[in-house]
């Protein structure tokens, strides 16, 4: 019997149309960006992708923070913090920060006093999200480098500075100021030399966490990521030794609203993910 001629026409229009919309599928697949890491959707890549550029930033001439002990047990640069207040705000999980505390032990919470987070937790949490073990403690957190760290190790030094123009361009595409904050000639036992720093957008909230050196050994149980303010949501983009942390290098936190390449304009289109680099 043979087919009508509509029919014919129906069912090959049908078969065009599924041939469409699995190279868009497929086109959608190849675009997606390669980590949709948390609830709220940071997204992470490292330096040895085009969207994550190690860049250090010098930071010698910056004023060196000074730290408060967490108790009289130990000193400041080995259980400490120091508040950093923002010059401009910062986003973290969408919740505007006008100041941190940079703990002895490699990571920023949001607190505004050390009265609020003493800095003192040097327990590396694994996976995250993790309730801090020390108190007072905040839980939303900024992971550069956390583990049982000490700047007494090597005589480190911790510092901060404001940028209105960031020397390390963000990976947005736009010009925009930037905090930076750094742990230089840090260690843990027996290790010294451990250099980092973060540097924090104030427009596109990018977290860019970047390694002048490190100890492949001493890195072995740092935790890098974030975690949100109750602790339900974490990210962890290097934990327990699974990857090689890279030093000299970066590893970079993208807020969804701005993901790499957007030029500073939120991207609401496609914020399930299935959005590549603006043109």
């Amino acid at each position: 019997m043979r087919t009508p001629f509509r029919f014919q026409c129906l069912v090959r229009s049908l078969v065009f149309l599924g041939a469409v919309f699995t190279v868009g599928i497929a086109h959608a697949q190849q675009r997606k960006l390669p980590v949709q890491t948390d609830r709220y959707g940071y997204r992470a890549y490292d330096s040895s992708s085009a969207q994550c550029p190690a860049q250090l930033v010098d930071m010698s001439s910056a004023a060196a923070l000074n730290l408060v002990a967490a108790s009289s047990s130990y000193p400041a640069r080995d259980e400490g913090a120091a508040a950093v207040p923002l010059s401009a705000p910062f986003q973290l999980f969408g919740a505007v920060q006008s100041a941190l505390v940079a703990s002895s032990n490699g990571y920023l919470a949001a607190a505004a006093s050390v009265a609020a987070e003493n800095g003192a937790d040097y327990s590396s949490a694994c996976p995250l999200p993790a309730i801090a073990s020390n108190g007072p403690a905040a839980q939303a957190r900024i992971l550069v480098y956390h583990d049982d760290l000490s700047g007494e190790t090597g005589n480190g030094t911790m510092r901060s500075n404001y940028f209105a123009s960031c020397p390390r361009p963000s990976d947005s595409g736009v010009a925009e100021a930037c905090t930076v904050v750094d742990w230089s000639n840090w260690g843990k036992p027996g290790t010294s030399g451990l250099s980092m720093q973060a540097v924090l957008y104030h427009q596109t909230w990018e977290i860019a966490l970047q390694y002048r050196s490190l100890d492949p050994s001493a890195g072995a149980k740092a935790t890098i990521g974030v975690q949100d303010p109750a602790h339900g949501w974490g990210f962890a983009a290097r934990c327990g030794g699974a990857q090689p942390i890279p030093a000299p290098g970066a590893i970079c936190l993208f807020d969804p609203r701005y993901p790499p390449g957007s030029r500073g304009t939120s991207d609401l289109l496609f914020k399930d993910g299935f959005d590549g680099p603006l043109p």
